[in-house]
C-alpha cells in the first residue's frame, strides 16, 4: 500500500465526537479518576470528547478566531484547582464543538498552517500497544493494519502522534514538577466541588485561560 494521503474529504472537521462505546468510556473514566488523587480532575465526560488541544493552541486559535471573526468556544477539559494562588489551571483543552468552526465547506481549514497536533496526527494515534488507526477517516475504515505497517504508510502523521504523547508528557512533568517544588498547590476536593470552582468563574476562562476562585 501506497503512503497515506489525505484526501480533504472534511469528515473528520465535521464529524467529531461519538468515537468511544460505553465500555471504552468507562475505562477512560476510571484511568481519569487516578488523577483525581493528585488533585487533576476531568471537566467534561469522554462521550463529548473531540479535538483535544493544548493551552498553547487554544491561544493561537483564539487569536486567529478574532482576525477570522470566527466563533471559537474551547472547553476546559483537565483541569486543576491550585490553593495557593487561588487559580484553576488547565491542563489540556477541548475543541468543544462536533464540528470545527475553523473549516469551511469550500476553503477547507481556515487556519491549517496552525492546526493542531490532534488534527496534524489524525487519523493515527498512540496507543498502549502502538500505533492504532481512528476508524473515522473513510480511508482507514477498511485496513487491519498492524503498528509497524501504520508506521511505514502513515509517516508524516506517526510523527505528529509521537509529537503529541511527548507534549503530553511534558505538560504532565511540568505540573508534578510545579508540584513538587511548592510552586503550586493542588486542591484536593471532590469532583463535583472541583466542577464548582470551575462553574463560577466560566466567563474568565477562555478570556485568561486561568482565573481566580475568590470573589
Amino acid at each position: 500500500m501506497e503512503r497515506f494521503s489525505c484526501q480533504r474529504c472534511g469528515i473528520c472537521c465535521t464529524n467529531i465526537g461519538g468515537r468511544f462505546s460505553d465500555s471504552e468510556i468507562r475505562r477512560i473514566e476510571k484511568g481519569f479518576r487516578e488523577l483525581e488523587k493528585l488533585g487533576i480532575y476531568l471537566a467534561i465526560s469522554p462521550k463529548d470528547f473531540s479535538i483535544p488541544l493544548f493551552p498553547e493552541e487554544v491561544k493561537t486559535l483564539l487569536r486567529l478566531s478574532k482576525e477570522l471573526k470566527i466563533d471559537f468556544h474551547p472547553l476546559p477539559k483537565l483541569f486543576l484547582v491550585d490553593s495557593k494562588s487561588k487559580s484553576c489551571i488547565v491542563v489540556e483543552w477541548d475543541l468543544g464543538a462536533g464540528s470545527c468552526p475553523f473549516y469551511d465547506i469550500e476553503k477547507g481549514c481556515l487556519v491549517y498552517e496552525n492546526r493542531p497536533l490532534a488534527c496534524r496526527s489524525f487519523p493515527v494515534i498512540l496507543g498502549l500497544d502502538g500505533y492504532e488507526l481512528l476508524k473515522l477517516c473513510p480511508q482507514t475504515r477498511c485496513l487491519d493494519l498492524s503498528s509497524e505497517e501504520i508506521e511505514k504508510i502513515f509517516v508524516e502523521e506517526v510523527t505528529y502522534a509521537k509529537e503529541f504523547l511527548k507534549r503530553v508528557e511534558e505538560n504532565k512533568e511540568r505540573i508534578m514538577n510545579l508540584i513538587r517544588m511548592g510552586e503550586i498547590s493542588p486542591l484536593l476536593v471532590d469532583r463535583k466541588n472541583a466542577l464548582n470552582f470551575l462553574s463560577k468563574y466560566k466567563s474568565k476562562l477562555i478570556q485568561l485561560l486561568n482565573y481566580s476562585f475568590e470573589d
